[in-house]
């Protein structure tokens, strides 16, 4: 699942920067300062070159992480997200916050549509958190558990997986003598 979330939210944004630099090509015509009010321009860079590409991300991101959690994962997390979880209610909320997005690029001002593909953007990526969070849940569930070490950064005990059970630091992040049982001696009683 996480693989999905990866993939889709890497491939949404590398095709929105495309569109944007294909679309924008004859600005370049009038050189490097266009005419006009420049709070307009920022509000329009940042809307295309920000926040519109975390919708896209967001969105797409999420709609194949559903999609991986429909095939790929195991049958016990195939409910966890509710109803966002299914492919093709996935489908039609990332098609709803694309459609809005580019109702409020084309309806609304500069400024407001903005603040609003912002809003948007928000509601993908904590659309697309919950994705990434089910995915890295699934993945520390692929790790056995192991033999106790000593955590180097907190120098408790704590048994071999993923992250420390007393401080929360990446295990794999510690030196690699400390990840082998009896590498170090526990400090204290």
């Amino acid at each position: 699942m996480l693989d999905g979330a990866s993939f889709g939210a890497t491939s949404a944004v590398a095709f929105v920067g495309a569109q944007v630099v294909a679309q924008s090509i004859d600005l370049f015509g009038a050189g490097l300062r266009p005419g006009g009010d420049s709070l307009l321009w920022i509000a329009r860079l940042l809307t295309h070159g920000v926040a519109l590409p975390l919708v896209t991300a967001g969105a797409v991101g999420a709609i194949c992480g559903a999609l991986w959690l429909r095939y790929q994962a195991p049958v016990r997390d195939r409910t966890r997200l509710g109803p966002l979880g299914a492919p093709v209610v996935a489908f039609l909320a990332g098609a709803s916050l694309f459609v809005a997005a580019t109702l409020a690029l084309l309806l609304l001002r500069e400024i407001v549509a903005l603040v609003v593909v912002t809003a948007l953007a928000l509601v993908a990526l904590i659309w697309l958190r919950m994705v990434i969070h089910l995915g890295l849940l699934q993945e520390s569930m692929e790790i056995p558990v192991g033999d106790a070490i000593v955590c180097t950064n907190c120098h408790h005990t704590t048994l071999t997986h993923t992250f420390c059970g007393n401080c929360g630091v990446a295990l794999r992040a510690l030196p690699k003598d400390a990840r082998h049982p009896g590498a170090v001696t526990p400090a204290g009683p």
